[in-house]
């Protein structure tokens, strides 16, 4: 093999590794990104839920004080249906985090 023929060939396989490592460079990158967002969103979920039974809290105080049974179960199943369907989105994105960081570190895992 020619000088010229071993440099194209050092070069070539230089030049593979380099788009192989820059394509796990995006892709950790994009990884990272999702999860950023993923994690802002849970935030703003955690608060919302806080914020739904914090209306609770004043909506069923005085139902409560007046001692009307029937109307402190409808305030609670509507507070429970509007926390629980805030509580499954929580529960899909904190799912999704876990997903990501999964394959981050199967990716991690896997590299040469």
């Amino acid at each position: 093999m020619s000088l010229l023929a071993a440099f194209k060939d050092k070069a070539n396989k230089a030049s593979a590794a380099l788009e192989e490592h820059s394509k796990k460079a995006a892709s950790m990158a994009g990884r990272m990104a999702k999860s950023s967002k993923l994690k802002g969103e849970v935030l703003l979920l955690e608060h919302r839920i806080s914020e739904a039974m914090r209306d609770f809290g004043k909506e069923v105080y005085p139902v409560m004080a007046s001692g009307d049974t029937a109307m402190q179960t409808a305030c609670f199943l509507a507070a429970k249906e509007k926390i629980d369907v805030l509580q499954r989105e929580l529960d899909l994105k904190l799912q999704s985090i876990s997903e990501l960081r999964d394959e981050a570190s199967g990716g991690a895992a896997n590299a040469p």
